[in-house]
């Protein structure tokens, strides 16, 4: 069994004055050294570390639930081509974005690429594949124009979808590409 209040004291980052400081600030009143070993203070520092402890599980559940967005294209990405004359996806890749959205938790998928006009398709897919992210939409441009490589930048498209109604405001977004964004 571990002792945690022998571990408090052993710790130069848990020193006495460190937590009487605390206990002050939580109202506990002033400790001196020797009261702080021998009342066993140490089970405060404990119950601070707990705390602490707990309000940065806190934190990271909040992260880990707010909503994010993924800007997502595909040739280059989820297939390992330029370009290609269907929707193509390699299995490994596409695991590759499934453990991201695992891991990123609730995350949205927003359309970037070229095959942005199958969305139904990829919803359908990706959804056959595992990935737990919802598609929310798509960038605006038509990629099938003649015009479309001389036109308007993938980044000037993702920044006009930030600005919609479509995204809320402030939502932290990611961009994954293999082209410069």
């Amino acid at each position: 069994m571990v002792d945690i209040a022998a571990e408090v004291k052993a710790s130069p980052q848990w020193s006495w004055k460190r937590v009487a400081a605390e206990l002050s600030e939580l109202g506990v009143g002033d400790v001196d050294e020797k009261s702080f070993w021998e009342e066993s203070h140490a089970g405060a520092a404990v119950a601070i570390l707990k705390s602490r402890f707990e309000a940065e599980v806190a934190r990271a559940r909040t992260v880990f639930a707010a909503e994010k967005r993924l800007f997502l294209d595909i040739d280059g990405v989820l297939n390992r081509t330029q370009s290609a004359s269907h929707v193509r996806l390699d299995p490994d890749l596409v695991r590759k974005l499934r453990n991201i959205c695992v891991r990123a938790g609730n995350v949205k998928i927003v359309l970037s690429t070229f095959w942005r006009e199958f969305d139904a398709y990829l919803v359908f897919v990706l959804g056959r594949l595992g990935v737990p992210a919802p598609v929310v939409g798509r960038t605006p441009g038509n990629p099938t124009d003649p015009d479309y490589d001389r036109g308007i930048p993938r980044a000037r498209e993702i920044s006009a979808c930030l600005r919609s109604s479509s995204c809320p405001p402030g939502v932290p977004y990611v961009i994954i590409d293999d082209r410069s964004v």
